[in-house]
């Protein structure tokens, strides 16, 4: 067998035997509050991202405790959460890194004597601002 033959039938080979359909898949986890915007968000990336490659992306929201364990026991590619990784955490998983994602605020509403009230909660990632009157 000459080696442009052996070339060709390696090739065959390969083709052959290569997966066609695969795809990229991202599994995430974590904090609640986002996921409506997560959701339309992975929707908007698929549709951009289609004429290259199948991707694949899934959220489950179930906490964001959750999320920072399973994204510390790498379980899932990214996580969502409203508070920081430990420093243990980033010891043990030094290429973690955490950025803010999505800004909400927490309001509670309720009706007092028959007036209408809102109250605004703010939280930020360094922990210094617990209350949204705290930021005027």
């Amino acid at each position: 067998m000459n080696k442009q033959t052996m070339y060709a039938r390696m090739l065959m080979l390969m083709i052959v035997t290569n997966d066609v359909s695969a795809y990229v898949e991202l599994i995430g986890a974590g904090a609640t509050a986002p996921v409506g915007v997560y959701i339309p968000w992975m929707a908007a990336y698929r549709s951009l991202r289609a004429p290259f490659v199948d991707i694949r992306l899934s959220y489950s929201a179930r906490g964001s405790g959750f999320g920072k364990r399973a994204i510390t026991a790498r379980t899932v590619h990214y996580a969502g959460s409203d508070s920081l990784l430990s420093e243990v955490d980033y010891q043990k998983n030094p290429g973690l890194q955490m950025f803010p994602s999505v800004a909400l605020s927490v309001s509670r509403y309720f009706y007092l004597y028959g007036r209408f009230f809102c109250i605004l909660f703010y939280a930020e990632f360094s922990g210094r601002h617990r209350k949204f009157r705290n930021l005027l």
